[in-house]
């Protein structure tokens, strides 16, 4: 048994990142939590405090992680659009985009849906580095 936060009752949304190795992100107020553990080795690599409330504003049977063009762990923190590197944990600001709901990517461009609705943002990355 692996507990990649200790005291922490959730493993929250975890996303495979590497063959055996994956990217967790535990939702929490103020403060969330991102860890990276190896299942092959049974140890978690790193842990990182987030600023904010992952997957804010997301119904919770909605909250999921998803992989972005750019190999990035994508998610809403607070009603922000953030991405993280699952090598180090650091993330970035990509855009404020109320209100939240769930991302998907087709051909580089990122759409955000829930509800009725279908928001395209297109030339996302033009706009940043995908470092």
């Amino acid at each position: 048994t692996l507990a990649p936060l200790p005291g922490v009752s959730d493993a929250g949304k975890i996303l495979e990142v590497a063959p055996g190795v994956v990217l967790g992100v535990v939702p929490g107020k103020p403060k969330s939590w991102v860890y990276k553990a190896d299942l092959r080795q049974g140890k978690v690599l790193w842990q990182k405090e987030l600023d904010g409330t992952a997957f804010g504003g997301v119904r919770g049977f909605d909250r999921r992680l998803i992989r972005g063009p750019d190999g990035q762990v994508w998610l809403y923190i607070n009603n922000r659009i953030c991405r993280i590197n699952p090598a180090d944990g650091s993330h970035r600001e990509v855009m404020e985009a109320p209100p939240a709901g769930n991302l998907l990517f087709f051909n580089k461009e990122l759409y955000i849906y829930g509800g009725t609705s279908l928001r395209k943002i297109s030339g996302l990355f033009q706009n940043i580095s995908e470092n």
